[in-house]
């Protein structure tokens, strides 16, 4: 299945990073969307104030799963490789659904990742 992924750098100082980043969705049934170093070749992704879509691809969901749960992370590599992250949106490409993970925190030096999860009922 097709899916779109939407991610909003914060427009703080400094707040984009060229590190190389990992995202991973899971859904209510425990299904993983794992997208590794995702990336625009030959552009800058992820620079301060920007919003990347990236259309990939992945498992399909059945009509009554949903994403509940991000863990985004980059390896801290390039300089200034911390992050600030506004949001994340997972959705189709015709949004027959989407999820919405409001994020609002930098991922650096010893905080590499975040977790989002909306699973737990």
């Amino acid at each position: 299945c097709k899916y779109k992924i939407i991610i909003k750098t914060g427009c703080v100082w400094l707040a984009g990073t060229n590190a190389n980043v990992d995202i991973i969705f899971t859904s209510l049934s425990g299904v993983i969307l794992a997208y590794q170093n995702i990336d625009h070749k030959n552009y800058d992704d992820f620079e301060r104030c920007n919003t990347d879509v990236f259309n990939v691809q992945g498992t399909c969901l059945s009509e009554y799963d949903k994403i509940c749960k991000v863990i985004v992370s980059h390896d801290n590599t390039g300089s200034n490789a911390g992050w600030y992250i506004d949001w994340i949106d997972f959705s189709t490409p015709s949004n027959n659904f989407a999820v919405h993970f409001d994020i609002g925190t930098w991922i650096e030096q010893d905080n590499l990742a975040y977790v989002g999860d909306t699973c737990i009922v």
